[in-house]
C-alpha cells in the first residue's frame, strides 16, 4: 500500500480543512512572522494554540460539529466580505448609457455581447459586458 493510499484511508472519516481551518492558518502564518519581527514571545504561544485548534479540527471525527463551526464562520465573515468587495474589488455589474435617451442601465458583467434593451427609451444596442 502507496503512502498516498494510507493518508486517504487515514483521513476517511475525518473532518479535513475548510474556510475556517485556511483563515486561521493565515493568522498563524502572520503570528509567525509578527513573532519573528517582534521578538515577543506570547505571539509564539498564541501561534502554538492556533495550530494545536487547526490540527483539532482537520483531524475531527466529528464531522457535523465542524461545519457547524465553520457555517457560524461563514455568517460572521460574509457581511465583512461584501464590504470589501464593494469598497475595493470590482463590481459585478456595468454601467451603460443609452446612446438615445442617456438613462443609465446596469448589466451583469461576464456575460460576452449582449442586446441591452433600454427600458426608457425601448431602443436596444449591442455592447460587451
Amino acid at each position: 500500500m502507496s503512502l498516498k493510499e494510507r493518508i486517504y484511508q487515514f483521513m476517511q472519516g475525518r473532518y479535513g480543512s475548510d474556510e475556517l481551518n485556511r483563515f486561521l492558518l493565515a493568522v498563524i502564518i502572520a503570528g509567525i512572522i509578527l513573532q519573528m519581527m517582534t521578538g515577543a514571545y506570547v505571539l509564539n504561544i498564541f501561534t502554538l494554540l492556533l495550530t494545536i485548534i487547526v490540527l483539532f479540527r482537520c483531524f475531527s471525527k466529528n464531522i457535523s460539529a465542524r461545519s457547524a463551526e465553520n457555517r457560524r464562520y461563514l455568517t460572521i465573515i460574509e457581511p465583512i466580505k461584501i464590504w470589501f468587495r464593494n469598497m475595493f474589488g470590482k463590481s459585478e455589474f456595468k454601467i451603460y448609457l443609452c446612446p438615445n435617451c442617456r438613462q443609465k442601465m446596469r448589466v451583469p458583467k461576464g456575460r460576452g455581447k449582449i442586446e441591452i434593451k433600454c427600458p426608457k427609451c425601448g431602443s436596444t444596442f449591442i455592447k460587451r459586458s
